[in-house]
């Protein structure tokens, strides 16, 4: 398991969850806001399809991410996250990451296995709970925040593990002082998971209603990173990145670095195929036939 994912698990065990409304969380929104590259990598375009009916990815399905560093000059990378194999039997999916340059030039590609339920699970569970503004998660409620948090580890921890995405992770991380860890020890880290609110116009969106879940980190007693993160249900394709469409990370030192990483675009093998399937049966080419065969939006309630 990668650092920083380490230090979120172990955080996540050691602190409950509570409902509080920081003042960072406003300033965050919902995005970045920085303009996306005129230029997507080969094959790409800017369309985010319906959610299919089912939860697990499929071979096929893929995600194109834009991740920038913002530290006063902006720093753009494409991510691109591709299903390559889904495994029932043990339980696992596996993805390649490939990494693009903001003009659309391939950087690199890692491969990863991944368990499935961390991708069907996701955080939006988490969010829903933490919407309706519980003070204190009981402990029978306490199981979709914790496996809200597992999920957001495993993506992170194939963030880290590449080498072009990884620095500019850590950048928005305060790090403790050696003279810190000396005096806890080592590193004692926490998180705190605060209320969560409503997300852009669900009604009006192809993939759903979507949730903004404010998340903080502190090591040694110190703040070490804030984040804003919008999650949508994982039903695929977008369980590919267990439902994860955007997530705003700022140093909470006063410095205003920031990292974003926002969902773009998104192709759906359940898309194509059910869209094959009615142009294969149609009996004429009656306007909007095509585009009305994909699957509905499944709204999280």
């Amino acid at each position: 398991m990668s650092s920083f994912a380490a230090v979120l698990a172990f955080a996540a065990c050691s602190a409950p969850p509570v409902a509080v409304d920081p003042g960072w969380f406003g300033r965050l929104g919902d995005s970045h806001g920085f303009a996306v590259p005129v230029r997507l990598p080969s094959a790409w375009r800017r369309e985010l399809p319906a959610h299919a009916l089912h939860a697990a990815p499929r071979a096929g399905d893929a995600l194109l991410y834009l991740a920038s560093l913002d530290d006063g000059d902006l720093l753009q990378r494409f991510v691109e996250v591709s299903v390559l194999a889904c495994d029932e039997r043990s339980g696992s999916t596996r993805v390649r990451l490939a990494v693009f340059a903001d003009g659309g030039e391939a950087l690199g590609a890692t491969e990863h296995a991944l368990p499935t339920v961390h991708l069907t699970n996701g955080l939006h569970s988490a969010a829903e709970q933490l919407f309706a503004g519980t003070a204190r998660l009981e402990p029978e409620e306490l199981n979709p925040v914790l496996a809200g948090v597992h999920s957001l580890q495993t993506l992170l921890s194939v963030i880290e593990d590449d080498p072009h995405l990884s620095p500019l992770l850590w950048r928005v991380v305060v790090a403790p002082s050696i003279w810190s860890v000396i005096a806890h020890f080592g590193v004692d880290a926490s998180i705190t998971l605060s209320t969560a609110v409503r997300a852009g116009d669900g009604a009006r969106d192809p993939i759903g209603s979507a949730l903004r879940t404010p998340l903080e980190l502190d090591l040694n007693g110190a703040p070490a990173l804030r984040c804003s993160i919008v999650s949508v249900a994982p039903r695929a394709p977008y369980s590919a990145g267990a439902g994860i469409v955007a997530l705003v990370a700022e140093r909470p030192d006063g410095s205003a670095l920031r990292f974003a990483l926002e969902l773009i675009a998104a192709r759906s093998v359940s898309s194509t195929r059910d869209r094959e399937t009615v142009d294969a049966t149609r009996d004429g080419p009656g306007p909007g036939q095509a585009q009305a065969a994909g699957p509905q939006s499944l709204r999280s309630p």
